[in-house]
């Protein structure tokens, strides 16, 4: 079954305003998380700053570590692991149990790393890993901070996303429909008014409201066809007029002519005669 042009317009809108939403529902996902990310990130490489440039670690670096590791834990709430070039643990936070230490990452010499993993018992981690040289020894530094509360936040955005775009899909559509209705009101007028109009009315128009816009237009054509079937009809009328009259004086001739030779016996040569009159007026 056909749909008519209101329906299909406020389809097509609705689909156009869900494809909007969905689109910049996507694009404030992405860029909330982003921002969580890089605020975390730039937390972590702020504190990796901190502890490689930290003039105390000339001295007794194990001291050392330890202490920035306790620090990281109870003003960031920040993981930190040390390996040592073997890949052993070499410090570590002191309520973080032996089974949670992730594996000695690999982690070639340059800037730090940053990435996103699940770990046993920590859950989802944002870790960054880099080396550090100390003491004249290398060592692989993880930080860690745990993703629950940026998780949590971006599953509360997904949330209320997923209930607000139906919601705003529902109500577009139902706006779309009256925009849709309204805007073709003029033309169910001007279908009424056409149906109006018959052959015995032809002097009718059809009113132009905006002739600037697509419905002035095709009532100007309209016009402008009931103009030319107007003319056409008139040249009708007058050639059936002139053809009536042409044909009625002759025709009047023949039935006079027919009337008086009924009215008398005719001889051959009248006959003729007759019959030769009603020929040339045929």
């Amino acid at each position: 079954m056909s749909l008519s042009i209101r329906w299909r317009l406020t389809l097509w809108n609705t689909l156009a305003l869900a494809v909007v939403l969905l689109a910049f529902s996507a694009l404030v996902y992405f860029l909330l998380a982003k921002s969580l990310y890089q605020r975390i990130d730039w937390l972590l490489l702020h504190e990796w700053r901190e502890l490689e440039h930290d003039p105390g670690m000339t001295g007794d670096h194990h001291e050392r570590l330890a202490y920035w590791i306790e620090e990281f834990r109870e003003h960031e709430r920040i993981g930190c692991v040390v390996y040592d070039s073997a890949g052993n643990v070499f410090e570590r936070p002191v309520e973080l149990a032996a089974e949670s230490v992730p594996p000695a990452p690999q982690v070639e010499s340059g800037a730090p790393r940053f990435q996103s993993a699940s770990l046993p018992v920590l859950g989802r981690q944002r870790v960054l890993t880099g080396r550090i040289r100390l003491g004249g020894e290398e060592y692989t530094i993880l930080f860690m901070a745990g993703l629950e509360e940026t998780d949590r936040e971006l599953a509360r955005l997904l949330t209320v996303l997923a209930t607000a775009v139906p919601i705003a899909v529902v109500l577009g559509g139902g706006i779309a429909y009256g925009l849709a209705r309204k805007a073709l009101m003029p033309v169910g007028q001007l279908n009424r008014l056409t149906e109006e109009i018959t052959a015995d009315r032809l002097d009718r128009r059809l009113p132009v409201a905006n002739p600037g816009d697509e419905l002035g237009h095709l009532a100007q054509t309209i016009n402008a066809m009931i103009a030319r079937l107007e003319r056409s009809f008139a040249e009708i009328r007058r050639f059936t007029a002139d053809a009536s009259h042409e044909l009625r004086t002759p025709l009047t001739a023949i039935r006079v002519e027919t009337e008086v030779a009924l009215q008398k016996p005719l001889g051959p040569s009248e006959c003729h005669q007759l019959l030769g009159s009603i020929l040339e007026e045929f």
